[in-house]
């Protein structure tokens, strides 16, 4: 699709309010999420694992999961049911991926799944 655009005649008024608010406002926007972005994190506590993510912050109980994988996209936690819970706070590089390189993702997996075996004990 094409599109013309014709300026009438004078001088162009350059940009208005609106766009100075809209720019405001994107640059707010993008600020907070960046913001968020430095406070990702999985924790682990007595209750489960939470995954502190860009928009939301779900706890997975103990009891819940059955297991804890790591890749390039990040760590997921698969529950019993067969869904997952992911998280982009911990992942794989290409490099570690591709040659099945030791990482502190993999650390952090061996991690949650210890205190995944000494919560479910009995």
């Amino acid at each position: 699709m094409l599109g013309v655009v014709a300026s009438g005649p004078g001088p162009d008024p350059g940009p208005g309010p609106v766009d100075y608010m809209g720019a405001s406002v994107f640059g707010i926007a993008s600020v907070l999420v960046l913001l968020r972005a430095t406070r990702m994190r999985v924790e682990l506590s007595d209750v489960g694992v939470r995954m502190f993510r860009y928009f939301d912050t779900p706890l997975v109980p103990w009891a819940d999961i059955s297991d804890v994988v790591v890749g390039y996209y990040g760590l997921a936690i698969i529950r019993k049911d067969g869904t997952s819970v992911r998280t982009t706070a911990l992942g794989k590089s290409n490099w570690s991926t591709w040659t099945g390189a030791r990482s502190s993702a993999d650390d952090a997996v061996l991690a949650i799944v210890a205190a995944l075996r000494e919560h479910n004990s009995p």
